[in-house]
């Protein structure tokens, strides 16, 4: 019967409730035949997607092997789903029979050391540097008993791993040469996602079949002098963790009367120190922003447009876009002094502070080498970004919207880091060899970017793969119709791993 189905004519009922032409769906009947790739899936642990995996599951495109998905550590899949927690991890790890590591490994994994204590940071920060290295080495020990116990082929991301336990999980699947899919939504385009073999080729090497998508789902949504989507407060949720109404999560989660008479018939006295508690942080988090405002005012000087500049503005931290997504431009000090070496001796680079951003990640050092930096002008964050992009002789950024809404504008952008659109017609890759003369002699017309958009929009899947936050902008979002797109193109995008 199966192979009755796999050599019949593909219908055009096929094509479009599939999404996948004939060489995929002769594929599909194969991987039917050895009941799927032997995958082990980190994240998709938002509730409304774990379906999606159960029927990958289910439909044999995959054979689940392993499933790291609930950080809370709530089972979801039979046994074979853990906790993010590495305690809860390190247990397993040690009663296990262990599988001894081949030394290379070791060596090869070296190289990431660097950016894995980056993104711990960020969950322990007060952890001393020695502790770092130890987490790393266990979770390269853990995570290859894990891929080997299984047999793994195939690891399959929910989006680019930004925290330590996934960015290992990552990391061991390389150095073991197993398949990689990186899951990563658009945050221009609602209703489409990404997906990469690695984070090194992200803007190069979608993993894509040609999808035939309509013309009006290619169309480049945000850009220069629009607020993007996912930023604008249109929801009562997103005002209220928005400017000036923000209030701590914690504080309202707590606040909520069932929550209430929950805490309080349970821990009783207990409940009110813990609000007094988070009161007292928050009150804390203001006096430490309104130091952090002061000192870096210092710093700041007039925007001149006058000048010949490049604009580059600095990204929140910590966050994805860098410690993940900017390789060894996590540190956009480092993008900075190689960019001020680029420029002539009578250009400026007027940098401005992401709003959004705290004293973490901004001490007294970092403002300190910052006005080191040759041609470097810190503006006051009241900048308008869009004085700053339109006069600039170019944008420079890691990953930053500002480079997209730069080559949206007609505006040459230079990425340091690994950013979405660094493949699109406007966008330089930084690189040593590069001179300001070829970033000055490069140009590009409004035609050639709406022609690179529409050869990389073909290679965006229908779904939203990001966080429920997502659903509230489309009034007519639909959790099941959303979990037979994103099914669909998962099973599109393993099916043609190979054809790549």
């Amino acid at each position: 019967m199966i192979l009755k189905y796999c050599l019949r004519e593909v219908t055009q009922r096929d094509i479009i409730r599939g999404n996948y032409n004939k060489w995929c769906h002769r594929k599909a009947c194969f991987r039917l035949l050895r009941n799927g790739i032997k995958t082990v899936v980190v994240d998709f642990y938002i509730e409304s997607l774990r379906e999606v995996i159960l029927r990958l599951d289910r439909e044999d495109i995959i054979d689940l092997k392993y499933w790291l998905a609930d950080p809370a550590g709530t089972p979801v899949w039979e046994n074979k789903m853990a906790s993010s927690s590495f305690d809860d991890m390190l247990k397993k790890y040690k009663a296990d029979n262990k599988v001894d590591m081949p030394n290379h490994y070791y060596d090869e994994a070296t190289s990431y050391l660097y950016f894995f204590i980056n993104i711990a940071n960020r969950w322990k920060p007060s952890t001393e540097t020695s502790d770092y290295v130890h987490d790393f080495n266990l979770l390269l020990q853990i995570w290859y008993q894990i891929y080997t116990a299984n047999d793994a082929e195939l690891l399959l991301i929910g989006n680019a791993p930004h925290g330590p336990v996934p960015y290992m999980a990552y990391v061991v699947a390389k150095i073991m040469n197993l398949k990689v899919i990186i899951t990563e939504q658009n945050y221009f385009a609602i209703d489409r996602f990404m997906c990469f073999s690695s984070l090194e080729r992200i803007g190069y090497d979608y993993l894509h079949c040609d999808l035939n998508l309509p013309n009006e789902n290619t169309i480049p949504l945000g850009g220069f002098g629009k607020t993007p989507f996912y930023m604008a407060p249109n929801t009562p949720k997103q005002l209220l963790y928005s400017g000036r109404f923000r209030i701590s999560a914690a504080i309202i989660a707590l606040l909520k009367w069932k929550n209430i008479k929950y805490q309080i018939s349970k821990n009783g006295k207990l409940f009110f120190y813990r609000v007094g508690e988070k009161l007292g942080y928050r009150a804390i988090e203001k006096y430490l922003a309104k130091r952090f405002d002061t000192h870096r005012n210092d710093f700041c000087q007039p925007f001149d447009k006058e000048k010949k500049y490049v604009y580059f503005p600095l990204h929140l931290q910590p966050e994805m876009t860098t410690d993940t997504l900017g390789g060894v431009y996590e540190d956009q000090l480092l993008a900075l002094e190689r960019l001020s070496k680029l420029l002539p001796d009578d250009w400026k680079i007027f940098v401005k502070e992401n709003p959004k951003q705290t004293y973490y990640k901004r001490s007294k050092r970092f403002f300190a080498r910052l006005s080191c930096i040759d041609k470097v002008m810190l503006v006051s964050p009241r900048t308008s970004t869009f004085d700053l992009i339109k006069d600039a002789q170019f944008i420079a950024t890691v990953t930053g919207s500002a480079g997209w809404e730069a080559i949206t504008a007609g505006k040459k952008v230079l990425c340091f880091g690994y950013a979405w659109y660094r493949s699109l017609a406007g966008a330089i890759v930084y690189s040593e060899n590069l001179t300001i003369d070829d970033i000055c002699s490069y140009q590009f017309s409004d035609t050639e970017f709406k022609q690179s958009y529409d050869t990389f929009s073909k290679s965006m899947f229908p779904g939203i793969v990001a966080g429920s936050d997502f659903y509230d902008f489309n009034p007519e979002f639909s959790i099941k119709d959303n979990n037979d797109k994103v099914f669909l193109s998962l099973k599109q995008a393993i099916l043609c791993y190979d054809e790549r």
